[in-house]
């Protein structure tokens, strides 16, 4: 049996080892149930015998007055606090002794786990780690083994958690950014007949013969109803489904977690503190199937009328209201693609406020150990009344209501004020209506085309997301009308489209550059009308897409960033297809559109994409492997090459022009690179400027939350990153060099907290595109150093040679790498003279403060440099001027990049000797002559747009 295989399996916690297998939970004292698959992503369920109890037990409550905690720590030190929760006899039943708590693990190996169990009043809602009174579990410990990420699995489980990583989309873990094309309707969507005790609105019979063999069910079909909706609309491609967990006092007073009996109007007497064991895992069922089949889940926790605000804790942050979100996150929080929606319209009626939402999205943020984004649905000016929640790292998207407001005007502000504030929103438009004269402004209609004309494109490519209430609101029992099946096949052409053909991550609205298309007249209600003209989005000089409400006129473009050859073709929105020929335009000017292919009065939709050019075609990135090719098909010579690779030794690859085109040694085996991992800091560093996390390179390190003493009281980031900090050193910063491992392990956990996350979480989030594919990349040092094989390591290497971009993405900033990846420490900084105190208690890297007198002149942000700074020397004479190197252990570990021969050499566990210690740079520039001499002048010129350092 592989650790891959479906298994329910009884461990011995204490030792790890296998007792047997089960297919249900234990019941034995001894025994603690792993279920699941275990595998990357995949939702494991732990089970532990604890106290016995009764759902509706009062003294001690199991919900409230006991606390399951598991801490879960992977193979790269990164740990998830974990709140587990009561599960009765794990059948349903409300009296039992297990105690369960769901994970999702995110990195292949061995994982630990440590659960805790406390008793006490109210100890379930208290944050306090030593919260009331502790209680000895049989076995609370133990392991389990995880294998690989399956880039096949199905829905979710290929990408992993869906992240904020900064910018106006969220992005998956070990996948692409994600674009919501998805239903806002019905809200009651969790009022289904098959769930126990529930207040039955929907059966959604149409959707019966939707379910198929093999799918989950429940009580001899209860369940076919609301799976076959799910798989009705992700064959449409919807991926996006908004519910309720609660409203009682709301519209429908169907939907609620609790134990009945309840009054559905809201009631002060209501029992808002046990829950119904049976209906939760009821609704885990239907909501772990909506993950599979590749739907996000958007959890709505509370509705807009004053009863269903007031219903927990007459609307105050009290036990009801945490306890709620504790039993919620508990229970889903393992979920990877999910969001807390605060509230529906959260300033109508009762007006919870701002002050009241932050408090909300604080405890929420405590418990949840995974993160997921949070957010808060508004009535009135979007703007406005969502602006408290612009640059506050609380919240992670939007959700707007804007009625029959310009939607394109909304999604622009928006992107514009969150920009503004230093933190980017995905901006995510979720009840909007038509104006077709109906009586209030909330009404929606069913009009597939008005939809894709007057909503769905002008949102796309204004740079937001977008759900769709639909007519008959909380009545919906079925998706399937002829005019819902149109509208989700214009939203997944709109969505195919986007995903297909645009970096739509990196693009920005510029409607400025459309001039003399025609208009169409949008309703915004009363009588009331504003005209729409073109939307564009673009990544100047790169790509272009421009929506026509109207194809006729069609205008003109403004192309004079766009250099050289484009190609411009038409694109039919009701369709889903390209339409004419491809035509080959010269950039650099203002570009008249023509006529569309056909239908010229009709929306159309234009794309301009720049024409690869000869030096583009060496621009080559892997997937989940290197391409290789023989040294002598990229213009290298192979007998230098080989004399080079005998040189150097250890385990090593050489990349050129994207290509694998020379591997010695174990190029898949996992290594620590020692200071080598040194550069990974530094591009962290420049990944919090560009997502607004800190200002600039020049932030102040005390601005993070370190005491630190007068004298370093002026230190920033950048002092930290070319090692002039003077941290434990007796100068202040910016007066002295000193290759400080002290101030590196400062600088590392001054990361952490601009990121508030681990560095090695920090970093899978952000590199995801780039595919490792041996596995973890941190994790040595407390998840600070770099353990990664030489082929992975050459994938960091590749982006940096690229200037940040990674097939077509820019990961990291273009500018920023070139403003500071380059020689910063000036060649005549004298060097430190005496030590000081490690005062914070951070401890080292892995030296000590004051390694090596190389430096000044050839030093900046962790990397060592061959361009000099000023009239400093060049490091490695025999190599071209643009070469950069990362360094550890005087050349053991080297990461080599050389952007004019478009090349990047990893090497681990080189050979070393007395040399590399004494000289390390002039060693190394003597292994290096049969490598340069290797490399033919004659292959293609350097692209511009790799990194220059100055």
């Amino acid at each position: 049996m592989t650790a891959g295989i479906f298994v329910s399996l009884l461990l011995t916690a204490a030792t790890g080892g296998w007792l047997g297998l089960s297919g249900a939970c234990p019941c034995d004292a001894g025994e603690v149930a792993v279920e699941g698959k275990l595998v990357v992503w995949y939702p494991i369920t732990l089970s532990f015998q604890g106290p016995e109890a009764a759902e509706t037990d009062r003294s001690p409550n199991p919900f409230l007055d006991m606390r399951l905690q598991v801490a879960f720590t992977g193979p790269s030190s990164q740990r998830y606090d974990v709140h587990g929760f009561f599960d009765g006899d794990a059948h349903g039943g409300t009296r039992g002794r297990v105690w369960r708590v769901r994970f999702s693990p995110d990195s292949p190996g061995i994982w630990r786990y440590e659960a805790f169990f406390r008793v006490g009043d109210g100890v379930a809602i208290r944050l306090e780690r030593d919260a009331g009174e502790p209680m000895e579990l049989a076995n609370p410990a133990g392991s389990f083994v995880v294998s690989e990420r399956e880039p096949d699995a199905p829905g979710f489980l290929k990408w992993g958690r869906l992240a904020y990583v900064g910018q106006h989309y969220l992005k998956f873990q070990d996948g692409p950014y994600w674009l919501r094309g998805g239903t806002d309707e019905p809200e009651n969507l969790l009022a289904y007949a098959g769930f126990d005790r529930t207040h039955a609105s929907h059966h959604f019979a149409a959707h019966v013969a939707d379910w198929r063999d093999g799918d989950p069910d429940w009580g001899g079909g209860k369940g076919r109803g609301i799976i076959g909706a799910l798989n009705y609309l992700a064959s449409q491609h919807v991926n996006s489904i908004y519910f309720l967990t609660m409203n009682v006092g709301g519209d429908g007073q169907d939907v609620w977690p609790w134990t009945i009996p309840l009054d559905a109007r809201g009631s002060p007497n209501n029992d808002n503190l046990h829950f119904d064991i049976g209906k939760l895992e009821q609704w885990e069922v239907v909501l772990d199937h909506a993950q599979r089949l590749g739907i996000f889940l958007h959890f709505v926790l509370n509705e807009g009328e004053e009863a269903n605000k007031r219903e927990l804790d007459n609307g105050e942050l009290g036990p009801e209201r945490k306890l709620y979100y504790r039993e919620l996150i508990a229970r889903f929080g393992h979920h990877l693609a999910l969001e807390w929606n605060l509230c529906e319209e959260y300033n109508l009626n009762f007006n919870f406020g701002a002050e009241r939402i932050r408090a909300f999205a604080d405890y929420i943020r405590a418990v949840d150990p995974y993160d997921h984004p949070v957010t808060v649905h508004s009535a009135g000016d979007p703007v406005e009344q969502l602006r408290f929640t612009f640059g506050d790292p609380r919240f992670a998207l939007t959700s707007v209501q804007l009625n029959q407001r310009p939607i394109h005007e909304v999604t622009e502000a928006i992107r514009h004020h969150s920009r503004q504030a230093r933190r980017p929103l995905p901006v995510s438009l979720d009840e909007f209506t038509l104006d077709r004269g109906q009586r209030a402004s909330h009404l929606p209609v069913d009009d597939a085309e008005g939809h894709r004309r007057e909503k769905l494109w002008p949102t796309y490519l204004s740079g937001g997301m977008i759900e769709f209430i639909l007519e008959d609101l909380l009545q919906t029992d079925s998706f399937k009308t002829p005019e819902r099946e149109k509208l989700w096949r214009y939203v997944w052409h709109a969505r195919r489209f986007m995903e297909e053909n645009l970096p739509f991550w990196e693009m920005e609205p510029a409607d400025e550059l459309s001039e003399g298309a025609g208009t169409i007249s949008v309703g915004i209600g009363q009588g009331r009308s504003v005209p729409m003209g073109p939307q564009v989005f673009a990544k100047r000089g790169e790509v272009y897409a421009i929506f026509l409400p109207t194809g006729s006129p069609s205008g003109t473009l403004d192309l004079r960033d766009m250099k050289g050859p484009a190609e411009q073709r038409w694109f039919n929105p009701r369709r889903g297809e390209f339409a004419g020929e491809k035509l080959r335009i010269e950039g650099g000017t203002r570009r008249a559109l023509g006529v569309p292919p056909m239908e010229h009065g009709s929306d159309w939709v234009v794309l301009f994409r720049r024409m690869a050019n000869p030096v583009d075609s060496a621009r080559r990135f892997p997937g989940e492997r290197w391409e290789s090719r023989r040294p002598d098909e990229v213009g290298m010579n192979t007998e230098r090459l080989d004399e080079f690779v005998e040189r150097m030794g250890g385990d090593g690859c050489i990349v050129r022009d994207g290509y694998l085109v020379q591997s010695w040694g174990r190029i898949d085996a996992h290594h620590d690179w020692a200071s080598a991992a040194k550069p990974v800091l530094s591009t962290l560093l420049l990944l919090a400027v560009q997502e607004g996390r800190l200002s600039s390179v020049d932030a102040l390190v005390k601005d993070v939350g370190w005491p630190l003493s007068e004298k370093d009281a002026s230190m920033t980031f950048r002092h930290l990153a070319n090692m002039v900090s003077g941290y434990a050193r007796a100068e202040a910063p910016g007066e002295a060099w000193a290759y400080n491992d002290v101030a590196i392990q400062l600088y590392a956990r001054s990361l952490e907290k601009v990121f508030q996350e681990p560095l090695d979480r920090a970093l899978r989030t952000r590199l995801a595109a780039l595919q490792f594919e041996d596995g973890e990349f941190l994790g040595s040092r407390q998840g600070l150093g770099v353990i990664a094989s030489p082929r992975d390591v050459a994938r960091l290497g590749w982006l940096w040679l690229n200037g940040g971009e990674w097939n077509g993405q820019q990961i990291l900033s273009a500018e920023l790498m070139k403003d500071c990846f380059r020689a910063s420490v000036p060649p005549n900084l004298p060097r430190t003279k005496a030590a000081g105190e490690d005062y914070l208690g951070v401890g080292s890297f892995g030296g000590g403060t004051n390694q090596t007198k190389n430096g000044p002149g050839i030093y900046g942000f962790n990397f060592w440099f061959n361009r000099p700074h000023s009239t400093g020397e060049r490091a490695w004479p025999r190599a071209p001027e643009d070469m950069f190197q990362a360094n550890g252990k005087w050349n053991l570990d080297t990461v080599t990049i050389i952007p004019s021969l478009r090349m990047v050499v990893a090497v681990r566990g080189a050979k070393t000797d007395e040399r590399d210690r004494d000289d390390p740079f002039r060693a190394f520039d003597q292994k290096l002559q049969p490598l340069i001499e290797a490399a033919d002048a004659s292959s293609p010129p350097r692209d511009e747009r790799t990194v220059t350092v100055d």
